[in-house]
């Protein structure tokens, strides 16, 4: 019973391994983890899934070891009581074994919910961070351009004044030459 547990848990585990990849995004928080991962959330489910079915189990042996205990004692009595207690110990086995059966199938299915909730809570988690940092990238994208713009436009205001200060200079020299010739063509 406890093999049929443990394949049951291992798929489940498969499973989360194989999504955890695309869900495995970084949060922007520095806080630490709050909850338990989904991989501990599983194990932990898969742990109580394993106990119970081992206890049942147990409790099955224990029962079938009790009725041949019972069984042997009477065995000196008659053979035909012998063999209708056998019979009485094998159909007790057959229903103390498909309770367990039963149960542990029970418990590896809760188990494999529980497995799929948490993946899916996850994958939603996951969806919602990379919501979150595209929205951070397009806000910072569209401030670094409105920065560039604002620098851009400072830049050509700056280029406007030099170009202007440049021809006042240049028509204030032209000036000064043009009086140092009157000056000097005077008769």
């Amino acid at each position: 019973m406890s093999s049929i547990l443990r394949t049951t848990a291992l798929r489940a585990s498969t499973i989360l391994t194989r999504t955890a990849p695309a869900a495995a995004a970084r949060p922007i928080s520095t806080s630490p983890a709050l909850h338990k991962t989904v991989t501990e959330t599983v194990k932990d489910a898969v742990k109580a899934v394993d106990q119970t079915a081992a206890n049942v189990a147990v409790k099955g042996l224990e029962t079938a070891e009790s009725v041949t205990e019972q069984t042997k004692k009477t065995l000196g009595s008659t053979t035909s009581t012998a063999s209708e207690q056998a019979s009485q110990v094998a159909g007790k086995t057959k229903e103390v074994g498909g309770d367990a059966a039963g149960t542990a199938q029970e418990y590896a299915g809760k188990a494999a919910g529980t497995a799929k909730q948490y993946a899916g809570k996850a994958a939603g988690t996951a969806q919602e961070y990379a919501g979150e940092a595209t929205g951070k990238a397009q806000e910072m994208t569209g401030s670094a351009k409105g920065t560039a713009s604002e620098y851009s436009g400072s830049a050509k205001g700056t280029k406007e004044e030099v170009k202007g200060t440049v021809k006042g200079k240049a028509n204030e020299v032209a000036g000064k030459a043009k009086g140092a010739m009157n000056e000097a063509t005077k008769p």
